[in-house]
């Protein structure tokens, strides 16, 4: 059995495994938020994978690695452990120390100056897309973190970021993802779009044939670059997709995401895109099936006293509102 553990409202990226409608048998699939596992007095004998874990709050995060901690001394096997995961800022700097990324990364609020420009700004707890255009030069990013501030919008919690891009051909711009899963690293697919912030695909237009059957080559042979597994292991992380790309003729990794969401199976708009995917899919369900443990039999576990004292003041039935 397989458990995922995800932020509150965040379960439904691995819906589709739950669901187990992957299109492939892979083994039963439970996910539980922090919260419900915080709660929970028992928990299913099973492979327990911690994700979200860069939007969990300090606090949360403490309860998340001694949950961690306490899971594996009841003998579950645990992967991404939460005290040695690194958040976006703190991955990319340890790429670029490494070599691997040629481009740096700033916190927002240290009054960066950037080496080189263009930079953009976003969210370094998430993974939705840049909050910022390109920003070409250094007045430019001031005066958008001080208009920010004015509107509202603190400086903690975003990051400036150098950009490294460039176009894959016919006008679109291109990213690849890897999974990691268990010690299994492999190629998985694609997604274009025409704009430098590849996120969620092209929508409803048709990309050139040529890139899918280029994207096929690569993921039949799982042409994923030597440098991704080398950066899941300088992060820690057992489970995750890394999105990288290729600029100037070497691999560059944008981020490592912890909850990656999985779909469902859909028809493509060229067919060729459709084996490529089975493929993915068949992969996946091979590093799931080989890190499957447990029988989802529920085992008492034994929390922290800190975990204990915070399950204490979620329950404290004499606690109420105070009263206006």
């Amino acid at each position: 059995m397989i458990l995922f553990l995800t932020a509150r409202g965040h379960q439904v990226t691995v819906g589709t495994l739950v669901a187990d409608a992957l299109g492939v048998p892979i083994p039963k699939t439970m996910a539980l938020s922090y919260d419900a596992m915080l709660r929970a007095q028992r928990v299913p004998a099973a492979t327990v994978i911690f994700t979200d874990i860069e939007r969990l709050s300090p606090f949360e995060l403490l309860l998340a690695s001694d949950v961690f901690r306490s899971l594996r001394s009841a003998g579950l096997r645990c992967l991404n452990d939460p005290a040695v995961v690194p958040t976006r800022y703190e991955l990319l700097r340890k790429l670029r120390r490494a070599g691997i990324n040629p481009f740096g990364i700033y916190r927002a609020e240290d009054e960066p100056q950037p080496e080189r420009f263009p930079v953009f700004v976003r969210n370094d707890n998430d993974h939705n897309s840049a909050v910022s255009d390109l920003i070409q030069t250094q007045e430019e990013l001031d005066a958008f973190l001080a208009e920010g501030v004015r509107a509202g919008r603190p400086r903690r919690g975003l990051v400036v970021i150098e950009f490294c891009g460039e176009p894959a051909g016919d006008g679109l711009w291109r990213k690849f993802g890897s999974f990691h899963i268990g010690g299994h690293v492999y190629l998985d697919h694609h997604i274009t779009e025409p704009h430098w912030m590849v996120k969620y695909g092209r929508g409803g237009a048709r990309p050139p044939e040529w890139l899918a059957r280029d994207e096929n080559r690569r993921v039949l042979a799982n042409e994923c670059p030597e440098v991704i597994g080398e950066a899941f292991r300088i992060a820690g992380i057992d489970y995750g997709r890394a999105d990288h790309a290729t600029v100037a003729g070497r691999p560059v990794i944008y981020e490592i995401n912890t909850n990656p969401s999985i779909w469902l199976p859909k028809a493509q708009s060229w067919p060729i895109r459709d084996e490529t995917l089975a493929v993915g899919r068949r992969r996946m369900a091979e590093a799931f099936w080989a890190i499957d443990s447990g029988d989802g039999t529920p085992i008492p576990w034994e929390p922290t006293e800190r975990v204990r004292l915070h399950r204490d003041a979620l329950t404290d039935k004499d606690w109420s509102p105070p009263r206006p």
